[in-house]
């Protein structure tokens, strides 16, 4: 996927002609079963983008499918588009329906705005002016419907710190200063949504990224370790990225290291003031490391 960074994190759709989000929703299933969907997009003013995100995400829902209902699935195309992530767009049928949510599309952080930008619809320029973005000081996931736990954004630099695991954090303008991986999502957080997994660098997909992490979940893996594997095994050069926040860091840790789709019950939601502390643990292909 090609790297467009953003301080903030962004979702952008495409389809500047589309009067609406697109998609099918979903009767949501029973409470305490186990609930995911996914958003995707691959057109960018009006021209196919080939990043492959709705490959990847299709093939993620092809393993989802055997252990979960789907309660929504959107392709990021309208006046709404990624904005399901925010608090504003996130109840019926839309991210606060399901326990995991999977989005594909161009993602960023740049040092103007603040927070990750999550895009769709078209964009322009450098930084990108987008028709529609999803940014993450407007979400607050976790404290509506049955309440998102699992965040999955399959896109570029949208868990990043400042400054960079790689030291680059004024490399070039689109890698600038980035904001703090806390200052980043602890609005999100403080909704009660449980962990967050993306990258924190230039992020590339294809079918068997998507498979795999579906793959690996439903095998039982810790949310961090599915995430990482599937793109060490189908992407290696992609920096993968996780990151969660609680009332500790050792209950943050314990969320990073142990949380899977199976046992996420086994920790608390924490909102608002209960959530103070923070951790991240990032790969640089088959490094590991964390803060």
């Amino acid at each position: 996927m090609k790297k467009y960074s953003i301080a903030s994190l962004s979702v952008f759709v495409a389809g500047a002609s589309a009067a609406a989000v697109i998609g099918t929703q979903v009767a949501s299933a029973a409470t305490g079963s186990l609930t995911y969907g996914y958003g995707c997009q691959d057109t960018f003013n009006g021209v196919l983008d080939n990043i492959n995100a709705c490959a990847a995400s299709h093939a993620f829902a092809a393993q989802m499918d055997g252990i979960a209902t789907k309660v929504f699935n959107y392709t990021l195309g309208g006046t709404i588009g990624p904005r399901i992530l925010e608090e504003a767009f996130d109840q019926g049928n839309k991210v606060e329906s399901a326990d995991v949510a999977y989005i594909a599309t161009h993602m960023g952080a740049w040092q103007d705005t603040g927070g990750a930008d999550i895009a769709g619809r078209d964009f322009t320029g450098v930084p990108p002016t987008f028709g529609v973005e999803a940014h993450s000081h407007n979400m607050r996931l976790g404290n509506e419907d049955k309440g998102l736990s699992v965040l999955a954004l399959a896109g570029c630099t949208t868990v990043a710190g400042n400054p960079r695991p790689d030291g680059n954090g004024t490399s070039t303008p689109k890698e600038s200063v980035f904001e703090s991986y806390w200052d980043r999502w602890n609005a999100a957080f403080k909704g009660g949504l449980r962990i967050v997994v993306g990258n924190w660098d230039d992020y590339y997909l294809n079918n068997k990224v998507g498979d795999l992490f579906g793959k690996y979940l439903k095998a039982g893996e810790t949310v961090a370790n599915a995430w990482n594997r599937a793109d060490r095994e189908g992407m290696p050069k992609n920096d993968t990225a996780v990151g969660s926040m609680s009332n500790s860091t050792t209950d943050c840790w314990n969320r990073v290291n142990g949380m899977t789709i199976n046992n996420l019950g086994n920790y608390p939601r924490m909102r608002d003031g209960q959530v103070s502390s923070w951790c991240r643990r990032w790969w640089s292909n088959d490094s590991i490391s964390g803060n």
